[in-house]
């Protein structure tokens, strides 16, 4: 704002350096070379604040010795003054070229780098493919095809990088669980609710054994999991009357975080 600010000040200046009612020829070139100057600062200034804008490159463009040297142009050196703000000009854009030549070549090396952790991650998982819905899904192998009689918290990725958080409770008696807290130290964080009539809130059984599984699209429980596997991180199963409790084994936790670094790597790879 205070360099547009400067910039008007400078049109001003303009203005009043140019106020004579009767001009000689070479009264009305300094003119056009001031003109021309000054479009030439307001896009040295335009450039600098979009580019800083749009691709976070602060050029810290000097307006103040910029115009400096413009109020040095009178009668015998306005040439001179036109020819240093153009190359003003074509050095900032020289720079910016430079700088965007080296993020674009900093964002290829890191997504050289995140593809090959990707594919040394995603050989955890078991990938399969919708073919109807052309997308896939992974799982991870830690929990198999027996995970869901136990207490714990599972997730999943999809193709797009999309992640979910599900908590799996399985017992000889109905909990009928919609929620979940889950306690990192002190630490308390707590799920979306999802109500047993939602199709997020899955209940069966068989034998005497019954199953719970609720899905949340909330995953900043995820997101806390991955950052704190050397902690004791506890999780309670609220009911309709009651609530169950249970701790996550270490390989659980490892498989949460790898659900989580998985889904990111996948959206960075899609950008």
């Amino acid at each position: 704002m205070k360099n547009l600010l400067k910039i008007l000040i400078l049109i001003i200046l303009i203005q009043l350096t140019t106020s004579c009612e009767s001009k000689t020829e070479r009264e009305k070139e300094i003119e056009k070379i001031k003109n021309e100057s000054n479009q030439i600062l307001i896009e040295i200034e335009t450039n600098s604040t979009t580019e800083k804008i749009t691709n976070e490159i602060n050029l810290n463009v000097n307006i103040d010795s910029i115009q400096k040297e413009w109020l040095k142009i009178h009668s015998d050196s306005a040439e001179l003054g036109l020819i240093y703000l153009k190359k003003t000009d074509s050095l900032y854009k020289t720079k910016i070229s430079e700088i965007k030549e080296n993020k674009e070549l900093e964002i290829k090396n890191e997504k050289e780098e995140i593809k090959k952790n990707f594919e040394k991650l995603k050989q955890k998982f078991n990938f399969k493919k919708d073919e109807f819905q052309d997308i896939g899904f992974y799982t991870h192998k830690t929990w198999g095809k027996y995970y869901q009689n136990r207490k714990t918290l599972t997730s999943g990725v999809n193709s797009d990088g999309y992640a979910w958080l599900r908590s799996n409770y399985s017992s000889n008696d109905w909990l009928f669980h919609t929620s979940i807290y889950v306690l990192i130290d002190d630490k308390k964080l707590s799920s979306p609710t999802v109500e047993t009539y939602n199709e997020n809130n899955i209940q069966e059984n068989d034998g005497g054994r019954i199953w719970e599984i609720v899905t949340y699209n909330n995953t900043d429980i995820l997101k806390e999991i991955a950052g704190n596997l050397d902690k004791i991180i506890k999780v309670r199963f609220n009911g309709s009357q009651h609530y169950d409790d249970t701790t996550l084994s270490k390989s659980d936790k490892q498989a949460l975080k790898d659900c989580y670094e998985l889904s990111e790597m996948i959206k960075k790879l899609k950008e």
